[in-house]
């Protein structure tokens, strides 16, 4: 009977001992996740402090960019101008078939120019 009793509290011992185990490995699998879900509220806060700051420089990068260009094309138009009138008359003494090609050659530069500047200060808006 005794050794009975003997088997039935080791039986007993052992069965608290997994149950316990099994509470330890809970407890520990819960608190491995908790800092899982902390560690990644970090990380997309960081994350999300990073691109405000970095939205703000590109904001800042394109206002400069615009501040140049306008300054540019203030420096510029005068000159621009100045080439234009004389590629006018330069233009009015050619003959007509290299007249047509200069003017074909001089409409794709205005209209590049026009892109290079749409895309210049879209971009910096």
């Amino acid at each position: 009977m005794e050794e009975m009793m003997e088997t039935n509290k080791t039986y007993e011992d052992v069965t608290k001992t997994v149950k316990d185990a099994g509470y330890v490995v809970v407890g520990l699998g819960v608190i491995a996740f908790q800092r899982a879900q902390v560690r990644r509220r970090e990380i997309s806060e960081a994350l999300t402090s990073n691109a405000k700051g970095i939205t703000s420089q590109v904001t800042d990068a394109r206002g400069q960019i615009a501040k140049v260009v306008k300054t540019v094309e203030e420096k510029l138009d005068p000159v621009v101008s100045q080439v234009e009138a004389r590629l006018d008359e330069v233009e009015d003494r050619l003959p007509d078939s290299a007249r047509s090609w200069v003017r074909q050659a001089r409409e794709q530069s205005r209209q590049t120019n026009e892109q290079i500047r749409s895309w210049l200060l879209g971009n910096a808006a």
